[in-house]
């Protein structure tokens, strides 16, 4: 079923994703490009038919993607990351199931490991270096998927406490402007609450160890200490935001003024994003989004009276062979 809400005299489109094509190649006649074989080899598959009603995913369209310019590329930039990012895949996925050109950026550090590099260079999903992203951007009609916050934004993860690592990030902000590509804000509602982890002084020294040896130290479990990589059961929505620098011409060398600007509306664009849509995710209603450089340390009161009710609450979970949530 398909709703037709209005905010701001903008559509906005939100439904429960129908089945997933069990034959995507037969649905090409309206596609950009062909999707890598893998990569329609897994979404025919059951597995992300599974993975998607786990978590109930769902897509929230303020402006339909497909409604946005042809003839240049598009960048959604997602956040938060938080320790596998679970939303932004099937976000993805979506994408990839309606038939559309796309790509992807992965941290670079993800493919030295040997098994997971073959994987995600069969799926499309290439690292995320400079060169990369501007190529992709400049493919007339592309959607390509960046986590600016990338793997520095793991250490930020907290499920009662919504933080991300955006203030400093804004090397995409200049590629977009240079390939005069289309900025889509994304937050990915839920994905934060997918994995316990470490905090206070040991995530620290974590992290500061990480930055030694250029690596992401964070333990996590999810659904139990068996099944470390297995999420919890939680909700996820993404919104996909108002995109920014549309029908703009390409800049081919933009000055720091021209990419804080650009920077400033993503920054804004972002929580507004945040406040409007946070009502309709469980348990979401009273937070408030947070950049990296935010003290969080002046929480409103009521912001820190349920904090710390729902911390109570979480450590009768934490911590346990087989949380309660099995």
């Amino acid at each position: 079923m398909e709703h037709a809400l209005h905010t701001h005299a903008h559509a906005l489109h939100t439904a429960r994703l129908p089945p997933l094509p069990r034959h995507p190649h037969r649905h090409a006649a309206a596609a950009q490009g062909a999707a890598p074989p893998a990569a329609q080899l897994f979404l025919s598959s059951g597995l992300a038919s599974g993975l998607r009603d786990y978590h109930s995913f769902q897509v929230i369209e303020e402006v339909p993607l497909a409604s946005l310019p042809s003839d240049r590329g598009r960048l959604l930039a997602c956040v938060p990351h938080g320790i596998v990012p679970y939303g932004v895949m099937l976000l993805w996925l979506e994408v990839l199931r309606q038939g559309r050109l796309l790509g992807g950026l992965g941290a670079s550090v993800l493919f030295r490991l040997p098994l997971l590099r073959q994987f995600l260079g069969a799926i499309g999903i290439e690292p995320a270096t400079p060169r990369a992203l501007a190529a992709k951007l400049r493919v007339p009609g592309s959607d390509t998927f960046l986590v600016p916050g990338g793997i520095a934004e793991m250490f930020l993860n907290d499920p009662d406490l919504e933080v991300v690592q955006i203030a400093t990030r804004k090397g995409f902000c200049k590629h977009a402007l240079r390939a005069g590509a289309c900025v889509c804000p994304v937050y990915i509602f839920g994905q934060t609450q997918l994995f316990y982890t470490l905090g206070g002084r040991a995530q620290e020294l974590l992290r500061r160890l990480s930055r030694y040896a250029r690596v992401s130290l964070v333990p996590f479990v999810g659904r139990s200490w068996l099944s470390p990589f297995v999420p919890l059961q939680r909700p996820l929505t993404a919104v996909i935001g108002r995109p920014l620098n549309v029908h703009m011409p390409p800049v081919p060398s933009p000055t720091p003024e021209q990419i804080d600007a650009l920077h400033a509306q993503f920054c804004s664009e972002l929580r507004r994003l945040f406040d409007e849509h946070k009502a309709s995710h469980p348990g979401f209603a009273h937070k408030t989004l947070h950049f990296e450089d935010d003290d969080t340390d002046e929480l409103r009161a009521d912001e820190v009276r349920a904090l710390e009710a729902q911390r109570e609450r979480r450590q009768l979970e934490e911590f346990h062979l087989f949380p309660s949530r099995l």
